[in-house]
């Protein structure tokens, strides 16, 4: 995870995915989330990563 403060602030998960079909395939992503200082938290990215 990594954080930055600007008018909020940003984090960046890594994080272990597996798909949603009858044969699972298993992977990774980077998530990114914007919270801002006076209102709810947002996904703004999500990246796979090969």
């Amino acid at each position: 995870m990594s954080q930055q403060v600007v008018a909020g602030m940003n984090y960046h998960f890594f994080c272990n995915t597996e798909s949603v079909t009858r044969f699972p395939v298993n992977g990774a992503a980077i998530v990114s989330v914007y919270k801002p200082l006076k209102e709810n938290a947002h996904i703004t990215n999500i990246r796979e990563i090969n």
